[in-house]
């Protein structure tokens, strides 16, 4: 390793692959030193499983006593990204949720425009707006069977935290929340 250990490689590689890509790629001067410093974080922080440090020392080797604000989420992006284990599996299940859940949102925000724009056709007196949003809550509790997903979910948080099985909608029946009155096949139906 000579007199500069590992930390001095890791960041004069970093430094210079991340300058080389900046030159290719012609990066104007601004995103090239949120680049460099974004490459600092995720050396020092991948050589030595050390995130945060490797945030600190990248914010604070550009300029001492200054701190670039537009640098923060990069370099704090950059050491926790750095010690990931790429491989093709893990990029291509990565691609795939990408593209699930870009649809998903534009499945989402055209529904969004859809129901306004639908709601928009009937002017409904505002006060009996909520009402309505509640009948639809209680309906869709009801064909679904459960209600994990109503209110904070936090039964269905700590399941999931805690590595057990996540009730879906594919898969009715098992809940991970008290029975209820107002659920038919619940333990607590009436």
């Amino acid at each position: 390793m000579g007199p500069a250990g590992r930390e001095g490689t890791a960041l004069q590689m970093a430094g210079s692959l991340t300058d080389w890509f900046a030159r290719v790629t012609r990066l104007p001067a601004t995103d090239r030193r949120l680049l460099l410093i974004a490459a600092l974080a995720g050396g020092f922080g991948a050589v030595f499983g050390v995130p945060l440090t490797g945030v600190v020392f990248a914010l604070e080797v550009q300029r001492v006593g200054r701190l670039r604000f537009q640098a923060v989420v990069p370099a704090i992006a950059a050491p926790f990204v750095g010690g990931i284990d790429l491989s093709a599996a893990l990029v291509g299940k990565v691609a795939v949720a990408g593209l699930a859940f870009g649809l998903l949102a534009l499945l989402f925000t055209a529904l969004t425009h859809g129901i306004r724009r639908l709601f928009g056709r009937w002017p409904i007196w505002p006060p009996l707006r909520p009402f309505l949003g509640a009948v639809v809550v209680v309906v869709l509790t009801v064909t679904v069977g459960n209600r994990d997903y109503n209110g904070l979910s936090i039964p269905l948080m700590t399941a999931a935290l805690a590595g057990g099985a996540v009730m879906t909608f594919a898969s009715p029946g098992r809940s991970s929340s008290p029975p209820s009155p107002w659920v038919p096949g619940s333990k607590g139906a009436r």
